[in-house]
């Protein structure tokens, strides 16, 4: 299992507590009307029964987009083609390189339902580059980093990705990649503070 120094450690909890450290940017509206409320509930699956998470209901200062970006977030979890665990990987990559506190701790108790072990998660931080990725994992993971480093992903990425997914699901791998890559800026940006039940956010594991 890949240990963090306490170099890095430290790095982490630096790079948490200027998020986290200071108050929130932008709160939920103060009156929240029951259309509203419907509108930032939710994804089927996602919270506690009557629970507004912030990272929608701060998002009915711009109702409109609030509209688009949820349904959005809401296919990726509930409806859409990758495997659940093509799916987290890709996100987790993402979270760690964009050092997103609330989604980095979000996916990893969503990783693990989809079956990703500990030793797995704490690789993501790795990147493409570990010797213990196998093939395929190796792949989805090189395609967020090569996606966040040039804009591209590269004929030897792709052609091993193409041999097991679909045009659908390839589609929605760069799409995914780029939505919780948005996500990220967002929560970051607003500094978005941790749910109750993701305490640890970048030092979740």
């Amino acid at each position: 299992m890949t240990t963090i120094s306490n170099q890095t450690l430290a790095q982490i909890r630096e790079r948490q507590a200027a998020i986290l450290g200071e108050p929130q940017r932008i709160h939920s509206p103060a009156d929240i009307s029951d259309e509203m409320r419907a509108l930032a509930a939710p994804p089927r699956g996602y919270g506690r029964p009557g629970e507004l998470p912030e990272i929608y209901a701060s998002m009915l200062h711009a109702s409109g987009l609030l509209r688009l970006f949820r349904p959005l977030g809401a296919y990726f979890l509930v409806e859409g083609s990758l495997t659940p665990r093509d799916r987290e990987l890709a996100v987790l990559r993402v979270s760690w390189r964009c050092q997103s506190p609330y989604e980095w701790g979000e996916h990893v108790k969503i990783g693990k339902k989809a079956g990703l072990t500990t030793e797995e998660i704490e690789r993501v931080k790795e990147g493409s580059g570990s010797p213990a990725w196998n093939r395929e994992d190796r792949a989805v993971v090189c395609a967020v980093d090569e996606l966040l480093d040039t804009a591209m992903i590269s004929d030897a990425t792709w052609q091993v990705l193409a041999e097991r997914l679909h045009e659908k699901e390839l589609i929605e791998l760069i799409i995914l990649i780029g939505q919780y890559q948005v996500t990220a800026y967002y929560l970051n940006a607003l500094r978005i503070p941790l749910r109750e039940d993701n305490p640890d956010g970048l030092l979740a594991r």
